[in-house]
């Protein structure tokens, strides 16, 4: 591969998941080094809350590579996690994180407005399970974690409407750090130009006012060229986007029985992706 300048927009690669171990998809440091030429500096990771972070974070460490983690507590209720039930394991993480060198971007809960999740559609428990979270941290001096908040778009609501939900999933300025929202298009959303979801976009950073990421980006493999083309295209004129994470693994969705197009395409078989996307993070820089 030759190598693909990317100036200053932060690049990064969602490059394994629980999924993707279980179907012995490419291993995540392999994928990382295999990219190199695109410059990807941030390792993003799906993890079930209760994992231990310490051999995660060692991992992203050894690789040079800026964590993010995609925190999700899909068994632990956020009511529960709200109520201290889980207070000796944030207690534990929060520890880790601390003595970790480097800043570590926490993604907790993500796309909770949606109705995909079990923590989904609990904005009450949201805000309360965010703040409590967020609050451990703090207590352990964890002052390098940033917490990543990242509604979903949901392509389709009227616009009022999502407003309106969106808004009352916000923690409060003190407790976010970064806005990070998912940017995946599937075969059956095609009908939702890129263009009417950076107008959500352009609401969340108006009113928030938070450094933004797009912290999940993927497209079936069918629109993969026109899309890639256009999301320069909406990056040019957005010079606040910060970062931009590419996600390099299967597709959970893709198994739900949804028209969702070949969302399990890989760059490392595509030259002309990895050419269009750099240039795409190229446009936002």
């Amino acid at each position: 591969m030759r190598r693909l300048a990317l100036a200053t927009i932060l690049f990064g690669l969602i490059a394994t998941t629980a999924q993707a171990r279980m179907v012995g998809f490419t291993g995540t440091p392999e994928v990382f080094r295999a990219l190199r030429p695109l410059a990807p500096k941030v390792h993003a990771q799906f993890v079930a809350f209760g994992t231990d972070w310490a051999p995660l974070l060692r991992g992203d460490h050894e690789l040079g590579a800026i964590p993010m983690i995609t925190w999700e507590p899909e068994d632990a209720g956020l009511r529960s996690i709200a109520a201290g039930a889980q207070d000796g394991y944030l207690s534990k993480v929060a520890r880790e994180v601390a003595a970790y060198p480097h800043v570590v971007y926490i993604r907790f809960a993500h796309e909770m407005n949606g109705n995909w999740y079990r923590w989904g559609g609990q904005p009450l428990a949201y805000v309360a399970a965010w703040r409590h979270v967020w609050t451990i941290f703090a207590d352990a001096g964890a002052s390098n974690a940033r917490f990543v908040w990242a509604p979903d778009l949901i392509a389709g609501v009227p616009r009022a409407r999502w407003q309106a939900q969106v808004q009352r999933y916000w923690p409060g300025a003190r407790y976010v750090s970064d806005i990070g929202t998912s940017l995946v298009s599937f075969a059956f959303q095609g009908a939702w130009p890129l263009s009417y979801r950076f107008a959500s976009i352009d609401w969340l950073a108006r009113r928030y006012r938070k450094p933004f990421w797009l912290a999940e980006v993927k497209v079936d493999s069918a629109q993969r060229y026109a899309w890639l083309g256009q999301l320069a295209s909406e990056l040019r004129s957005r010079p606040w986007i910060v970062a931009l994470i590419w996600s390099q693994t299967p597709s959970a969705a893709q198994k739900s029985g949804k028209a969702t197009g070949n969302m399990d395409w890989s760059l490392l078989d595509d030259r002309q992706a990895r050419r269009l996307l750099a240039a795409a993070a190229n446009a936002g820089a």
